[in-house]
C-alpha cells in the first residue's frame, strides 16, 4: 500500500523535469533567435548606412571635380583678353570631355542698360548673328528684355549647339537665378540656384541647377578683386556651370535600383520639385520595415536632402540563414531530448515497479541525468559545426590575388582539409587556382568597371590537381571613406551542372537529328497547305480590288458633287451676310442653303455607310471637352425645335468644362442623328439631350422625344439600312444604321426604348480614356456674322483653278475684313510670294500642272524663310486623304463646300487673330404707328398663347392673316415678324399685349 504512492510520485517528478527542460529549451531556442535577428538587423542597418554615405561622397566627388573646372573658368575670364568667343570655346572645350554631367559652362558679363546696344552689336560681330538680350514672358515664349538697370546675359555657352536657346537669355529676369546672382554678389562665394526649368530643356519635367562663380576685375596688382570686400562696380559678371539634375544624380545612383535601394534627391528649399528618383526603376516596393537613411548635402549655399531607402528585394537579399536554422536545430534537439526523455521516463515507471529502494531510484535517476547531459554535449558539438560550416565557399581577398579570409566549406571545393592549409598554400590566386590564368584579369577588369560580379565562371585546380568548374559572386568593399578594402564573396562547385550541360549539348544535337527528319517529312504537307492560302489570298485580293473600286468611285462621285455645291453653300452663305435684301428673298437663300447643306449631309452619310462596310472606320482619339461638344450639338438641332415650336431640353453635364480622350467627330454624328430624327418625328412637346455621368469615366447618352413613337414590329428593323417607317417618307433611312455601326466601332452599342403614341428613348453608354493634357480655356465663337476687330490685318492669298471657287472665297474672306488676293495656278503662287509674302495661303490641291502638294513645296524651296501658314482645301471628304495632306506640311485642311465658321477658326487658331461679333447685335427695327390699329381679342389671345410656348410657325401664320387687314396691320405684322426673327419674345409679348 505505501509502495504504490512512492511510485507515483518519483514518476511525476520525472515527467515534471522533462516538461520544464522542454520548455525551457524552447525558450533558450527562442532568445537565441531574438539575439540572431537583432544583430542580422543591426549589421543591415550598419550597411545601408555604409552605402548611404558611400554614395553621397561619391556624389561629392563628381561635384568637386566640376567645381573646380568652375573656379579656373573664373581665374581664365579675369583677364578681359580670354573674353572672346574662340578662345572660351578652346579654354574650355577638354573640361567637359572629362564632365560628362556638366549640361554647360558658360560666361555671364554684367550689362548695364547703356551698354546694352553696344554690347549685342558686339556679340553679333563675333559670329553670334542673331544675338540679343532675351527673356521668359509669361506662357514660357522666349522674348526681347525688357528695360533694367543692369543684365545678366549669357554671353558665351559650351558646347554651343545643345545650349543654343540659352545665348543671350538675362538670368536676372527669372526669380530663382535671380536670387542666387544677389547671394554671390553680396558673399563672394559660389552660389547655386534652387531646381530651374533650363532654357535649353525639352521635357519639362527634368529640371537643373546653376552655380554661380563671380569674376571681378584685375586689381591695380594684377589681382582680381574677389569677396565681399570688393569695391562697387568691380564685378564684371559669372563663370556658370549649368547641371541637368538627372545627368548628374543619374550617373552616381543608376545602379542603386539594382542592387534594391531607392534613392530620392530633393531641394530642402524647394520639396515641391524631386531632383532625381528611381522609384520607376525599382524592381520590388519599398518595405516599412527595412532600413532608411538620411543625408544632408550642400553644394553653392542649397541645402540637398538625399533619402535611401530599401526594398524589400534589398532585405531578402541581405537575409540570413543562420538566423532562423541555429534557433530551429535547437529546438529540433530539445524536442529530440524530451520525446526521448520521455520514453526512458516510461521505461523507467516499469523499472521502479521491481524497485523498493529509495536509493536504487536515486542512482538510476543519475543516470538518467548524466545520459541528458551527454546528450546535449552532442547537441552542442553539432550546433557549433553547423555554425562554423555553410554550403558555400566565402572568401575574402585582395586586388593582388591573396586570401585575407575563407571558411571550411572553400578549402574543402579547393581539396585542402582546413581553412589555413588553404589560406598558407595559396599566394597567387592567378597563378595556382585558375587554369587560364588570364580569368584573374578578366575577374578584376569587371569589379573595377561594375564593383560587382556575378555567375563568373572558371575552370580552377584543386590541390591534387584535378579540374573543376567553379562559379564566383563578389563585390568591392570600401571604408566609409570610399576606399578600397578587398573583394568579398562566395564560391559554388558547379562541376556536375557543366558535365550535365554538356551531355545535354549532345542530346540537343542528336534531336536536332531527329528533328530535320521530321522536318522533311511535314514540307511535303506545308507545300499543300501553301497552295490552299495562296487560293484564299487571291480571293482576298480580288475582295480588295472591289472594295477599292467602290471606294474610289465614291470618292470621284464625291469630289463631283461637292465642287459644285461649293459654289452653291458659299454664296447663298455670302448673300445671307447682306442686311438689305427683301424677306422673301432671304427666305429663297436660306432655303438654298438648307437644302445645300442636307445634300451634303446625306453624301457624307453615303460615304461614311460606304466605310463601314469595307471595314475602314478608323477613330481618331483626341482630348475634347464634352460639355462643349454637347453645347454645340444642342446650338445645332435648336433652330429645328423652334421652326417646329419644340422646347430643347439638355441635361446632365450642366456648363462646366470636362474634359475627355476619345473621337468627338464620331460621337457628334451619332448624337446629330438622333436628335434630328427626334426633330424629325415629333411634332408637338419636347426633345431631351441627357448624359448622365457613370462610374471609370463612362456617360450614358440619351435622347427622348414626345413624338408618335415607333411600333413593336418596327423596332427590330430600325436599324437597318434604308429603312422606312411607313407613316414617314422623310430623309432616306441612313441616319440610325450609321449612328448604329459608329457606335460599334465605338465599342458601344445603340439600344432604344419606344411607346407608340408617347415617345421614343435612343440611349447608348460610352466609356472614355482620361484626357492627356487639359488645354487652356480659349473663346470660341460660333457666329456667322463676325469681323476682325479694329487693328488686326490679314493679306490672304486664295490659289485655285476654278473662278467660282475663287470668287467665293474671296468674297468670305473679304466680308470678314481680310486683304485677298487670287492665283489661279500654283505658278502664278509663286510669282506673287516672291513679291510679297501672304500671311495665309489657302491652296487647292487638284489643280492642273503644279497640284496644291507640289506648289507648297516649290514655294518654301524658292523661299525657305517664309513664315506664311498654309491651308489644304479640296472637295476630297476622305479621312485619309486629310491625313496626308497634314503630313505633306499643310497647317489645316477644309473640305469644299466650306463654310464661313472654318475661316474664323482658321484665322482665329492659325493666326491667333481676333474678331467683333456683329451678329449680336440686332438690326434696328423702325417702329411703326400703333394708333388706330386694334386686333380682334380672339387672334390676340392666339398670339400670345403661341408666344409663350414659342410656336414660330402658328405665330407666322397669324401675323400673315393679320397683314391682310390693312396697310397699318401689314406694317405691325412686318415689324413682329422680326421681333420673332430677332428671338425678341418679350417685347413682341409686350406690344400685343398694350395693342
Amino acid at each position: 500500500m505505501i509502495s504504490i504512492p512512492a511510485r507515483l510520485v518519483t514518476s511525476l517528478k520525472a515527467w515534471f523535469f522533462i516538461l520544464a527542460f522542454v520548455a525551457c529549451g524552447l525558450l533558450l531556442s527562442f532568445w537565441l533567435y531574438v539575439y540572431l535577428d537583432e544583430r542580422h538587423q543591426r549589421l543591415l542597418v550598419s550597411e545601408f548606412e555604409n552605402v548611404a554615405s558611400q554614395r553621397v561622397q561619391v556624389l561629392d566627388n563628381h561635384v568637386q571635380r566640376s567645381l573646380e573646372v568652375l573656379f579656373g573658368l573664373a581665374a581664365f575670364l579675369q583677364q578681359p583678353h580670354n573674353r572672346q568667343r574662340k578662345i572660351f570655346q578652346d579654354y574650355v572645350r577638354g573640361s567637359l570631355q572629362r564632365l560628362p554631367e556638366v549640361q554647360a559652362l558658360e560666361w555671364i558679363p554684367l550689362i548695364t542698360q547703356s551698354q546694352r546696344q553696344t554690347f549685342e552689336l558686339q556679340a553679333q560681330q563675333q559670329g553670334m548673328e542673331s544675338y540679343e538680350i532675351i527673356e521668359f514672358d509669361g506662357q514660357g515664349h522666349l522674348r526681347p528684355a525688357s528695360q533694367r538697370e543692369r543684365y545678366f546675359p549669357v554671353y558665351f555657352a559650351y558646347p554651343e549647339t545643345a545650349n543654343v536657346e540659352a545665348l543671350g537669355l538675362d538670368l536676372a529676369s527669372n526669380s530663382d537665378r535671380l536670387q542666387a546672382i544677389e547671394a554671390s554678389l553680396a558673399t563672394g562665394e559660389l552660389v547655386a540656384t534652387a531646381p530651374v526649368r533650363l532654357a535649353q530643356e525639352k521635357v519639362a519635367a527634368v529640371y537643373g541647377f546653376l552655380i554661380f562663380a563671380p569674376v571681378y576685375a584685375p586689381s591695380a596688382d594684377g589681382q582680381s578683386s574677389t569677396g565681399v570686400s570688393a569695391t562697387q562696380g568691380s564685378i564684371e559678371g559669372f563663370s556658370l556651370v549649368v547641371y541637368r539634375s538627372i545627368d548628374l544624380l543619374a550617373s552616381v545612383f543608376a545602379d542603386m535600383a539594382s542592387k534594391g535601394i531607392g534613392v530620392t534627391v530633393a531641394d530642402q528649399g524647394r520639396t515641391d520639385v524631386t531632383l532625381y528618383s528611381n522609384q520607376k526603376e525599382l524592381q520590388s516596393v519599398i518595405t516599412a520595415m527595412g532600413p532608411r537613411a538620411t543625408r544632408s548635402y550642400d553644394i553653392g549655399r542649397r541645402h540637398w536632402q538625399v533619402l535611401f531607402a530599401a526594398t524589400d528585394t534589398y532585405v531578402t537579399n541581405k537575409s540570413q540563414l543562420n538566423v532562423y536554422l541555429y534557433p530551429l536545430l535547437s529546438a529540433l534537439l530539445v524536442l529530440a531530448f524530451g520525446f526521448y526523455a520521455a520514453l526512458r521516463n516510461r521505461y523507467l515507471g516499469e523499472v521502479e515497479r521491481e524497485v523498493k529502494s529509495r536509493t536504487r531510484d536515486l542512482t538510476r535517476e543519475v543516470a538518467i541525468r548524466r545520459d541528458a547531459e551527454a546528450q546535449a554535449q552532442q547537441a552542442e558539438k553539432m550546433y557549433r559545426s553547423i555554425f562554423e560550416n555553410a554550403i558555400d565557399g566565402i572568401f575574402q581577398t585582395t586586388q593582388e590575388g591573396v586570401y585575407l579570409n575563407a571558411n571550411t566549406a572553400l578549402a574543402r571545393i579547393y581539396g585542402y582539409s582546413s581553412r589555413e592549409e588553404f589560406i598558407d598554400s595559396i599566394k597567387s590566386i592567378e597563378t595556382q587556382l585558375y587554369v587560364n590564368s588570364e580569368r584573374r584579369a578578366d575577374f578584376i577588369e569587371i569589379m573595377q568597371r561594375d564593383g560587382k560580379i556575378e555567375d563568373f565562371i572558371s575552370e580552377v585546380y584543386r590541390a591534387d590537381g584535378r579540374r573543376i568548374y567553379v562559379l564566383e559572386k563578389a563585390i568591392s568593399i570600401y571604408d566609409d571613406k570610399g576606399s578600397f578594402l578587398y573583394y568579398e564573396g562566395n564560391v559554388q562547385d558547379i562541376t556536375d551542372r557543366i558535365e550535365a550541360e554538356k551531355a545535354l549539348q549532345r542530346t540537343n544535337e542528336w534531336l536536332e537529328e531527329r528533328v530535320s527528319q521530321r522536318t522533311s517529312e511535314l514540307a511535303k504537307a506545308n507545300q499543300e497547305l501553301k497552295e490552299e492560302v495562296s487560293i484564299r489570298q487571291a480571293a482576298e485580293q480580288e475582295a480588295e480590288s472591289a472594295n477599292a473600286a467602290k471606294t474610289q468611285f465614291l470618292a470621284g462621285i464625291s469630289h463631283e458633287i461637292r465642287t459644285p455645291l461649293n459654289a452653291i453653300i458659299g454664296y447663298s452663305q455670302i448673300l445671307q451676310q447682306q442686311k438689305d435684301l427683301q424677306e422673301k428673298h432671304q427666305l429663297a437663300i436660306k432655303t438654298i442653303a438648307q437644302s445645300g447643306n442636307h445634300l451634303v449631309s446625306l453624301i457624307d452619310d453615303i460615304l461614311d455607310l460606304s466605310k463601314i462596310e469595307s471595314g475602314m472606320v478608323q477613330l481618331a482619339p483626341v482630348n475634347f471637352d464634352l460639355s462643349a461638344l454637347v453645347g454645340n450639338v444642342a446650338y445645332i438641332v435648336r433652330r429645328k425645335c423652334e421652326e417646329k415650336g419644340l422646347r430643347l431640353v439638355v441635361e446632365g453635364l450642366g456648363q462646366r468644362p470636362v474634359w475627355v480622350h476619345g473621337d468627338d467627330g464620331k460621337l457628334r454624328q451619332i448624337l446629330i442623328n438622333l436628335l434630328s430624327n427626334a426633330v424629325k418625328y415629333t411634332s408637338q412637346g419636347e426633345v431631351i439631350l441627357r448624359v448622365i455621368p457613370e462610374d471609370d469615366n463612362s456617360y450614358r447618352f440619351e435622347v427622348i422625344d414626345t413624338g408618335s413613337g415607333i411600333p413593336q414590329k418596327d423596332i427590330p428593323n430600325i436599324f437597318n439600312q434604308f429603312f422606312q417607317r411607313a407613316s414617314w417618307q422623310e430623309g432616306t433611312g441612313l441616319g440610325l444604321s450609321i449612328a448604329s455601326r459608329i457606335a460599334l466601332a465605338m465599342g458601344t452599342r445603340l439600344q432604344v426604348r419606344s411607346t407608340l403614341g408617347l415617345g421614343s428613348n435612343f440611349f447608348f453608354s460610352l466609356r472614355f480614356d482620361p484626357a492627356l493634357k487639359v488645354p487652356l480655356p480659349q473663346t470660341n465663337n460660333a457666329a456667322t456674322d463676325v469681323r476682325l476687330k479694329a487693328g488686326q490685318h490679314c493679306l490672304a492669298l486664295v490659289v485655285d483653278d476654278v473662278q467660282n471657287n475663287r470668287d467665293i472665297l474671296q468674297q468670305m474672306l473679304e466680308t470678314i475684313g481680310c486683304v485677298v488676293v487670287v492665283a489661279a495656278s500654283g505658278q502664278e503662287a509663286m510669282d506673287y510670294v516672291k513679291l510679297q509674302a501672304p500671311d495665309i495661303i489657302f491652296m487647292d490641291i487638284l489643280m492642273p500642272g503644279l497640284d496644291g502638294i507640289q506648289s507648297r513645296q516649290q514655294i518654301l524651296i524658292q523661299l525657305p524663310d517664309l513664315a506664311t501658314v498654309f491651308v489644304a482645301f479640296s472637295a476630297s471628304a476622305f479621312h485619309e486623304q486629310r491625313n496626308t495632306y497634314l503630313e505633306s506640311g499643310f497647317n489645316a485642311v477644309i473640305s469644299k463646300p466650306f463654310r464661313i465658321e472654318q475661316l474664323h477658326d482658321c484665322l482665329r487658331d492659325l493666326l491667333q487673330l481676333q474678331f467683333d461679333d456683329c451678329s449680336n447685335e440686332p438690326p434696328s427695327i423702325d417702329k411703326p404707328d400703333f394708333s388706330g390699329v386694334n386686333i380682334n381679342q380672339e387672334l390676340c389671345a392666339a398670339l400670345l398663347e403661341f408666344a409663350k410656348y414659342y410656336n414660330v410657325t402658328q405665330l407666322k401664320r397669324l401675323l400673315e392673316e393679320l397683314a391682310l387687314l390693312s396697310a397699318k396691320h401689314a406694317d405691325l405684322a412686318r415689324y413682329l415678324r422680326q421681333l420673332i426673327e430677332q428671338h425678341r419674345l418679350e417685347e413682341f409679348i409686350q406690344v400685343v399685349t398694350r395693342i
